[in-house]
């Protein structure tokens, strides 16, 4: 009876270590997604108005932007990023959200950040 709880015990404890790492791997990859729209955001802009307008593409209708990973350690990983706008005056305010999925089947870690930025 002892085994069999150790057993356990054991399998759960493997099945806890790759959700761990699933996670810390979205993580990740959420924080290289929000990298990732702030240079396509920002990169070269020094007008509101075109920053406006590529927060307008990364957002593309409401279906946002898709990133996929080659690289060791995010190769299970995608992510959703989406833009949007709010404006007071001339100050506009974006909110760039990375949403992360990594690993598959019954075994997934996620996570979803979310930067708030500016330019007048």
């Amino acid at each position: 009876m002892l085994a069999i709880a150790i057993s356990r015990v054991s399998s759960f404890s493997g099945a806890s270590s790759s959700a761990e790492g699933l996670s810390v791997q979205a993580l990740f990859a959420s924080e290289s997604g929000l990298q990732w729209g702030m240079n396509q955001l920002f990169f070269q802009q020094t007008s509101r108005i075109a920053v406006d307008a590529n927060c307008t593409t990364l957002e593309n209708s409401g279906a946002g932007q898709t990133l996929t990973y080659s690289v060791d350690g995010l190769s299970s990983c995608t992510t959703q990023i989406n833009c949007s706008i709010s404006t007071q005056g001339a100050t506009s305010y974006y909110t760039l959200e990375s949403s992360s999925t990594c690993g598959g089947g019954n075994l997934l870690g996620q996570r979803r950040l979310q930067i708030l930025a500016k330019m007048q």
